[in-house]
């Protein structure tokens, strides 16, 4: 079992709920106030607080495929509330971890945070170079690679995956290489950014942004481009714009620094967490540029820590962030409610199928 910092996988424990005296490391002083109650939900439901269900991702008939497809059709419904993941359709308001078989670089694994022992392969080692992403339309993970520019669509090779013996070879022979402008087999400059509708746009060298055509749609007139949203939208560091239009309007209120992670509103805008040291909030940026606080996020329960650099938001405004038991120095990955507590759902010492987590990945 590994015991290095790193982010996190996904199992609950007995004694990982609570509200308070870990620690949130290294934060950051800012200027600025928090009130009211953004997004809540500890089971099922979308940002908005509607309520949805359906069943998890489900595998073949024997539990295990070797190749190919092993879903067709779109993914499940809008939910939060977990199940084990064994195929290669995800659930975009879900988030999921990128871990390893015994921290092994060349084993990669994605599995659901609820269920740590159920993950799926393969991946190479260098995957993963930006924070990947969920496209909602079908549910397919879209990965960069570090050491090669270029885009590629996850399909299962082992899906679930059992044991370090069962892994792929070649793991990517079967992941589709996604269509960039960036130079064929070059440097790994790329960075992609998935909109809401599952369209994509990508950034090479330069500060240019293009369309899944090649064509520029973004020059960097308002600062880094950082989440795409609803109807065309897009947050930069300063507005939030049109890509390809006119329309430009500036963040007005938002707590000062950079976001801890971001999220497109399904009903225009977009969500931020924030890092301040009384705790993580959430901000919600409108479509004209207005930012409200929503609140703040619960402490770690004692003896967890957060390193607050991995962390994602579910569709339901939950927090996940990777951290460390305090003694141990074992992964863990936090589940930060607003309004209500947090919980410890992976935990090293659990001795999990995937473990060494790195990445938390979920849909825009």
């Amino acid at each position: 079992m590994s015991v290095l910092l790193g982010c996190g996988g996904a199992r609950s424990t007995s004694d990982g709920t609570g509200t308070g005296t870990g620690t949130d490391t290294a934060p950051m002083t800012t200027a600025g106030s928090s009130s009211g109650i953004g997004p809540t939900s500890t089971g099922s439901g979308q940002v908005d607080g509607t309520s949805s269900s359906g069943s998890q991702e489900t595998s073949t008939t024997d539990g295990t495929t070797t190749g190919g497809d092993t879903t067709t059709g779109p993914p499940p419904a809008v939910r939060c509330d977990g199940g084990a993941l064994t195929t290669d359709v995800l659930v975009p308001s879900e988030v999921y971890l990128v871990g390893a078989f015994q921290g092994e670089c060349i084993s990669q694994l994605v599995a659901h945070w609820s269920d740590a022992n159920s993950a799926v392969s393969g991946f190479a080692c260098d995957m993963f170079d930006r924070t990947p992403s969920i496209r909602p339309t079908d549910g397919r993970l879209l990965y960069t690679s570090v050491t090669h520019a270029q885009l590629r669509e996850f399909h299962c090779d082992v899906c679930p995956i059992a044991s370090l013996a069962e892994y792929p070879a070649s793991p990517t022979d079967n992941d589709t290489i996604l269509p960039t402008t960036c130079e064929a087999g070059g440097p790994g400059a790329l960075a992609v950014l998935i909109a809401p509708d599952g369209s994509y746009r990508h950034q090479c060298f330069g500060s240019t942004w293009y369309d899944e055509d090649g064509d520029p749609i973004y020059e960097g007139e308002y600062g880094g481009l950082r989440h795409l949203g609803e109807g065309g939208l897009a947050l930069t560091t300063t507005h939030v714009i049109e890509l390809g239009g006119a329309s430009a309007s500036p963040i007005v209120g938002l707590r000062v620094g950079n976001p801890l992670t971001i999220r497109s509103d399904p009903a225009g805008g977009f969500f931020l967490v924030m890092r301040t040291r009384g705790g993580p909030e959430l901000w919600h940026v409108g479509s004209d540029g207005v930012a409200t606080a929503r609140g703040t996020y619960p402490a770690p329960p004692k003896g967890f820590d957060t390193n607050q650099n991995e962390s994602a938001l579910d569709g339901c405004g939950n927090l996940f962030q990777l951290g460390r038991a305090s003694e141990t120095f074992e992964h863990v990955v936090l589940r930060r409610v607003l309004g209500g507590a947090t919980e410890v759902v992976y935990n090293e010492a659990d001795d999990p199928l995937l473990e060494v987590p790195t990445v938390l990945l979920t849909g825009p």
